[in-house]
């Protein structure tokens, strides 16, 4: 135990005696219960620090050990993967049995072993050589060691052809390769854009030799903007994201990484510039300031440490910054029935963001000291970086990031994650759980 759980310890037995004196209160809104929800709160808090911190320290240990004493560091590895009834004591691998600091060792020939071809009497050696002799030659298309997408195309382009040229084509599919495995913060539209120039490069560096180059170059020479072939559509997307002529890159290929880089730079850039702009729009994310970057998670969803209380906030937090809290304004807007769009909490005017986050004053003996330490944060790190621009308290709290807007401003942006932002975070989750409690 440390003296910050000592301080925390008294002061929750002191408030819950001051609430047991009071004859044991029980409307949420009373001082004395959230006095003693407060130092429960601060109590468990310092609890789980202490266990964070103590698990640093044992990773610390291990890291330390690992470099200087071999036997210490298996001793704590031990320790930390829990009770011995979890451990694998001894591995049997083949022939051979593998205990203590070996069983890694055994677990590496293992799964190595798994990755071989092995000749066993439980396969039926027949049916393999069926398979490789009379697999479809047209499987992995028409040039050797092509990846298998490439037999794909050669499909949709002929029925693409057929389309052109009116007539019906029948196919019969057996399986089809996903369009794409993970989608990184952008539309789906542009990851299967992305798939689609990474095939076209892997055409054009295939070579004249290869059938694929040749009907690339057929149908880009004949075909005109307003045919279904595949290579048109290459064409099409090359216009909409400002990149030179597919039959140029055809005739002189870049290489992959050229290739990629420049096609990655041309969407993500695209893409950004359309979400930033058509964001204005939508006035729920005004506080947002534009600020979508592809491949970056907006601070305001992130933790500056992994404390399971923080990333319960997150949620809550969201909603807030991209107008999605449902307020009684909200309730009034988009409900057929008429609703009072007067707080329910104080019953003094609309229930609009401000009011709720800052004017409620059902909720200003929650908000009074949060509030007067985000505005003493605030003050002490603006002035630090000598921001001269207006301060709007309600923009602080629901995304105090807006006035990081340039590069240059990265050291004040690690500043809000430590100081100001947990402050905006805990606040904002305060207020929104006891408005939930009351509703």
């Amino acid at each position: 135990m440390n003296e910050n759980i000592d301080h925390a310890i008294k002061a929750k037995k002191q408030a819950h005696a001051l609430w047991k004196f009071q004859g044991r209160p029980a409307d949420p809104c009373n001082e004395l219960v959230i006095n003693k929800k407060q130092t429960t709160y601060e109590l468990r808090k310092q609890c789980r620090n202490e266990i964070a911190q103590r698990r640093i320290n044992d990773r610390e240990e291990i890291i330390q050990a690992r470099v200087m004493d071999n036997k210490l560091f298996h001793k704590l590895i031990s320790r930390q993967r829990g009770k011995l009834g979890k451990l694998i004591d001894e591995l049997h691998v083949d022939q051979s049995s593998y205990s203590e600091t070996n069983i890694l060792e055994g677990w590496r020939i293992h799964f190595s072993n798994l990755a071989k071809k092995s000749n066993t009497s439980k396969f039926d050696i027949q049916y393999l050589d069926t398979v490789d002799n009379k697999q479809n030659p047209l499987q992995r298309g028409f040039t050797e060691n092509s990846a298998p997408l490439i037999a794909t195309l050669m499909i949709d382009e002929f029925e693409r052809e057929n389309k052109d040229l009116k007539k019906t084509t029948i196919l019969g599919m057996l399986d089809a390769k996903s369009a794409f495995d993970v989608v990184r913060q952008l539309p789906a539209e542009a990851e299967i854009h992305k798939r689609a120039f990474t095939l076209f490069g892997n055409i054009c560096r295939s070579g004249k030799n290869s059938m694929e180059w040749r009907i690339a170059e057929r149908q880009l020479s004949i075909k005109n903007m307003k045919s279904n072939s595949w290579f048109i559509e290459i064409k099409k997307l090359c216009l909409k994201y400002d990149i030179d002529d597919p039959y140029s890159f055809l005739i002189t290929p870049l290489s992959k990484f050229l290739w990629k880089k420049l096609i990655s730079t041309k969407i993500n850039s695209y893409w950004e510039k359309r979400i930033n702009d058509e964001s204005k729009l939508y006035q729920t994310l005004s506080y947002l300031e534009m600020s979508y970057k592809i491949g970056q998670c907006h601070p305001i969803a992130r933790t500056v440490d992994a404390n399971i209380r923080d990333i319960a906030k997150i949620p809550v937090r969201l909603k807030i910054a991209t107008g999605t809290y449902i307020l009684q304004t909200n309730r009034a807007a988009f409900n057929q029935n008429k609703i009072d769009v007067v707080c329910m909490l104080c019953n003094c005017s609309e229930e609009t963001l401000a009011h709720f986050l800052l004017g409620c004053t059902r909720l200003e003996y929650i908000r009074r000291d949060i509030l007067e330490k985000i505005t003493n944060t605030c003050s002490l790190l603006f002035a630090k970086y000598n921001l001269s621009v207006e301060i709007d308290l309600l923009t602080v709290v629901v995304n105090p990031y807006a006035y990081c807007i340039t590069s240059a401003h990265l050291e004040l942006t690690i500043d809000i994650n430590i100081h100001l932002e947990p402050l905006c975070r805990h606040l904002i989750y305060t207020d929104c759980t006891i408005s939930d409690m009351n509703y």
